[in-house]
């Protein structure tokens, strides 16, 4: 092999080999001493060149080539560990990134979540306050309603004994005659007794939650109420605005509230029962055990007297239907009851289903007129007249704690019936509402001012003749008179 430079092997034998950092004495003290350091680089170009050469002239052919495969595939092979190596730390790095946001959102979360515990404790404590205040202010209100209506009746008992030629009188205003007319004793209207009730449910006129505004106060008004005579089945004169023999809100206040909330719930109860065993009762109530209406589970009350045409239809005209858990019946006179119903419910905005309110309702819905009723009782449907509505004391929060659990429930998913996309949160959070008194629970006095004892029979007939044949959707109706 030759070199480009043309210098013979004789010539390249004959070439000091000079060390770097030891210069040879040829070239430092040699003619061409002065260009040594620029000739450097040449001389080791050319010893490499020597090494190759000799080493090429002692290698076998077949030996180089596997030489240069081998080298081949070593490279092959740094180049597949660098490839494998850098996607590795890429996947760790994406993985650190990943537990980093994890880790930060985790600690995000967690401080909201102590900032909105904090926030529920506040509020809680705040409602509680406001709830206590506005139940003070309204008992001292009363408080001085009272002593004021006291005094004119103790007006009212001297004006009517200096009337009767000075004769005394017992037990608040008198049944004197005047032209004709009869004048309402406190005695005729509640027992001795119950006077302090009496006097409570007249003056109370403070409705609803303790928070709202409180609405102005109703009196008893001599012109637009009569009294009607003492009859058979009623020891007591009633007030009569439209219907005969119906206790209407002029005796009863209709928006009566718990002026004592630490009172026993049971002496609540017997209170409401009390008012309810002195309300009249229709002649056309039957003597005999009602029959059930027996309606097998595919087929709901609803869908059975949807079906009625003709007269019967007009008379099941806006009928109401209620539930054992949430109705009681008076022990003395199981005619009467009351209802509980929530006083406000929660509905979804139509617009934007995420945002929801609060709205206040008529507990008494269309009961203010003589309604067609049914109740079920263990399974069963019952027929249970005709019966107007009257506000009762409202469920104390005490009361509230005694309810059964499916009594409660069922409150709370009426309480919601108008709220979308409800979750347990939502079930937990109203219950809550309800036990500390922010939300309040109506009682809504039934009274049975009748008995269609016709429609009675048409409707068990026509479930008898159904649990026969096995047709409940079929149309059915008569003409009654």
């Amino acid at each position: 092999m030759s070199i480009s430079s043309g210098i013979s092997q004789e010539e390249l034998k004959n070439i000091p080999i000079v060390y770097p950092g030891r210069p040879s004495d040829a070239f430092i003290h040699g003619p061409q001493a002065g260009t040594n350091e620029n000739n450097h680089d040449l001389v080791e170009e050319l010893r490499q060149a020597r090494r190759e050469i000799q080493l090429l002239k002692s290698m076998d052919p077949f030996r180089a080539a596997d030489m240069a495969l081998e080298i081949q595939v070593m490279k092959m092979h740094a180049d597949e560990a660098a490839s494998a190596r850098d996607s590795a730390v890429q996947r760790l790095a994406s993985a650190y990134d990943s537990i980093k946001q994890k880790a930060q959102l985790v600690t995000k979360l967690q401080s909201e979540k102590d900032e909105l515990e904090r926030k529920l404790a506040d509020s809680t404590f705040r409602v509680q306050e406001t709830v206590a205040a506005a139940r003070a202010d309204e008992r001292r209100s009363m408080e001085a309603e009272i002593v004021r209506l006291t005094g004119v009746i103790a007006k009212l008992n001297a004006e009517i004994a200096r009337l009767r030629g000075g004769k005394a009188v017992d037990g608040g205003l008198a049944s004197i005659w005047d032209s004709g007319h009869p004048i309402v004793s406190s005695a005729s209207l509640a027992p001795k007794a119950s006077t302090d009730n009496a006097l409570r449910n007249i003056t109370n006129g403070i409705d609803h939650l303790a928070i709202e505004p409180s609405r102005p106060r109703s009196a008893l008004s001599t012109s637009s109420a009569t009294v009607v005579p003492i009859s058979s089945t009623c020891s007591t004169p009633i007030m009569k605005p439209k219907l005969s023999g119906i206790l209407t809100s002029s005796h009863i206040e209709s928006n009566q509230r718990d002026v004592s909330p630490i009172r026993n719930p049971k002496h609540i109860i017997d209170a409401r029962f009390a008012i309810l065993a002195s309300l009249p009762l229709p002649n056309t109530v039957p003597n005999d055990v009602l029959k059930p209406i027996i309606i097998p589970p595919p087929v709901t009350l609803h869908e059975f007297l949807s079906n009625a045409t003709g007269s019967t239809k007009s008379y099941l005209t806006g009928y109401r239907a209620f539930q054992d858990k949430t109705t009681m019946w008076c022990p003395e006179r199981e005619e009467h009851g009351y209802f509980m119903t929530p006083l406000y419910k929660c509905n979804t905005n139509p617009r934007i289903i995420t945002a929801h309110r609060w709205t206040e309702v008529d507990p008494r819905g269309r009961l203010d007129q003589p309604t067609e009723c049914f109740y079920n009782k263990d399974g069963k449907w019952y027929y249970a007249g005709q019966y107007v509505a009257l506000r009762l004391e409202d469920l104390s929060v005490k009361e509230w704690e005694t309810l059964e659990p499916e009594t409660v429930s069922t409150l709370i998913k009426d309480t919601l019936s108008g709220r979308k996309n409800t979750s347990p949160q939502n079930h937990y959070e109203t219950a809550q509402l309800y036990a500390v008194g922010a939300l309040k629970v109506a009682c809504v006095g039934l009274q049975c001012v009748g008995f269609n004892t016709a429609l009675y029979d048409a409707i068990v007939a026509q479930a008898a003749r159904c649990t026969v044949s096995g047709r409940w959707r079929a149309m059915w109706g008569e003409e009654m008179g």
